[in-house]
């Protein structure tokens, strides 16, 4: 074979400690599906975890919206983080390092704002991190977007050199990495 997939062991998930987790929706405008995509990152059927809905400009149309399911599922489950920024090669990025500074658990989930998330999501991308050998973890993307996230990760890869903070660096790195692969 061409190559093989490992699959983690995993112990039966009812013997499993779930760490907390941030959950990091970054946002840009009123997209197809925007509301119903974000409220499913907020019933999640997942025991501690902190959905970030990020946006990178003060005037972003989602705003409101982002305000609005803050305020039904309360600042405990939603924080919502709005900065004023320069311009840069990827607002994706830009969106990110702005939730990350707002994430309260070492545990990072990034889900893009188009991507509706079923309940049992974070159980299933947090459970293979059960397994000492896994670092982390992700899902398939759509097919037809395959060749874009590889050019956004390329350029993600090249944003991720400038960040001055070594910390900031890796995280915008590994999410380069991610859309490469």
């Amino acid at each position: 074979r061409a190559f093989s997939r490992r699959r983690p062991s995993v112990p039966p998930e009812s013997s499993l400690v779930w760490p907390p987790v941030s959950l990091l929706k970054p946002i840009h405008g009123l997209e197809k599906n925007l509301e119903v995509n974000l409220r499913s990152a907020c019933t999640q059927n997942y025991p501690d975890y902190q959905a970030v809905l990020s946006v990178q400009r003060l005037d972003d149309p989602a705003l409101p919206l982002l305000r609005s399911i803050q305020h039904d599922y309360g600042t405990a489950r939603v924080t919502v983080v709005a900065a004023d920024s320069e311009p840069v090669v990827n607002g994706k990025v830009q969106n990110l390092i702005i939730a990350l500074e707002a994430a309260r658990h070492d545990v990072l989930v990034i889900s893009d704002s188009d991507v509706w998330l079923p309940p049992d999501y974070l159980k299933a991308i947090v459970a293979p991190l059960h397994d000492p050998q896994v670092g982390y973890a992700c899902t398939l993307y759509h097919e037809e977007a395959l060749h874009t996230e590889q050019e956004a990760g390329a350029m993600v890869n090249a944003y991720a050199a400038t960040a001055s903070d070594p910390l900031v660096r890796e995280a915008i790195a590994l999410q380069g990495r991610e859309e490469t692969r």
